[in-house]
């Protein structure tokens, strides 16, 4: 009698934790463009990682998908685009490249799912995460036809990324000095004035982002100086903006501003890039061309649409403006 009662039980409490899980499952919403989107099998959290069916989140994004059955993988192209992902896997191929990640492909319900965050940053959309209302928010990026009027023009109004710049490193620090930056911020306008003219980037802009992004070197967010990371870099599975974890940990600060340049570099279209030897942990093809000037960072180097607007009018502005006032005092005095 015990032993029926205890099998009773049991089944009892297996049964409650699969509706438990389903429930969970099914409180995810996954938003692409701010439209709800509906699976006939929910989303699943699986090791900290949202998890979807690939046929519909390849297909909402833009990219056709094949399932190859003998090799247990999935084929998705979009563009110039290639990602291969096999079940089981933490490993996938993009385009010619192999990238690992933390949740493999897994197969639940007669379902492929595949990690939501992964799928989508390298079709190059912008993921967030919130996690008190569990809800995936993805932002797509316009279409990459060449030749498209979508994609940013690189005569247009803007400060170009690919350009050059009068402020020198000396009036840079002074600058930086000026608006309480730390000594290790100040520390890095050498870097930027010595490596950015290799990849033709502006460094005054570069250098104004790293400021908007890193408070002039205080910080205050999730990351810190130990991170070496001047622009919020994120690694290359990515993560939620507020997880330190999801953001790369560099070995040295001109390792993370030669990431840093790369990554303008790649996103403004310079010639000979994606590159091999660089240490951007998220140096995408699909993000190529993607934005001609430092106003176009907006929407995609992070979420906010303003974000490049407020690298020129709140940063770039002031240092060129300082340069003006600072470099006619010392025409001034080197006349006299």
């Amino acid at each position: 009698m015990r032993k029926k009662i205890s099998v009773l039980l049991l089944s009892i409490a297996m049964a409650f934790c699969s509706l438990t899980a389903a429930n969970a499952a099914s409180d995810i919403t996954i938003e692409i463009g701010g439209e709800v989107q509906h699976y006939d099998q929910p989303p699943q959290i699986i090791g900290g990682r949202v998890l979807v069916p690939m046929r519909g989140i390849f297909e909402a994004l833009g990219a056709t998908v094949q399932w190859l059955g003998e090799e247990r993988a999935v084929k998705a192209s979009k563009g110039d685009v290639q990602i291969y992902l096999r079940i089981g896997s933490a490993s996938a191929r993009v385009n010619s490249e192999n990238v690992t990640f933390d949740q493999p492909p897994r197969i639940i319900n007669n379902r492929t799912m595949v990690p939501v965050r992964f799928v989508s940053e390298t079709l190059g959309a912008e993921v967030n995460w919130d996690g008190n209302a569990k809800r995936v928010s993805i932002c797509t990026p316009p279409e990459s036809n060449p030749g498209d009027s979508t994609l940013p023009d690189p005569q247009k109004a803007g400060t170009n990324i690919l350009s050059s710049t009068t402020v020198t490193v000396e009036q840079a620090q002074a600058w930086a000095r000026s608006r309480g930056a730390t000594q290790t911020f100040i520390n890095l306008a050498p870097l930027y004035w010595r490596l950015a003219p290799e990849r033709g980037v502006n460094p005054a802009g570069a250098y104004a982002q790293a400021a908007k992004e890193t408070g002039f070197g205080r910080f205050g967010g999730v990351l810190d100086e130990s991170f070496r990371n001047p622009c919020g870099m994120k690694t290359t599975q990515g993560g939620d903006n507020y997880d330190p974890d999801a953001h790369q940990r560099f070995s040295s600060w001109e390792e993370g501003v030669t990431a840093h340049l790369d990554h303008l570099a790649l996103y403004a279209g310079a010639t000979g890039y994606p590159k091999e030897d660089t240490p951007d942990p998220r140096h995408f093809a699909v993000i190529k061309g993607r934005a001609a000037t430092f106003e176009d960072l907006g929407g995609k180097w992070a979420p906010s649409p303003d974000y490049g607007i407020s690298i020129v009018r709140d940063y770039l502005a002031t240092l060129l403006a300082y340069k003006s006032v600072n470099g006619e005092q010392e025409a001034v005095l080197n006349s006299q």
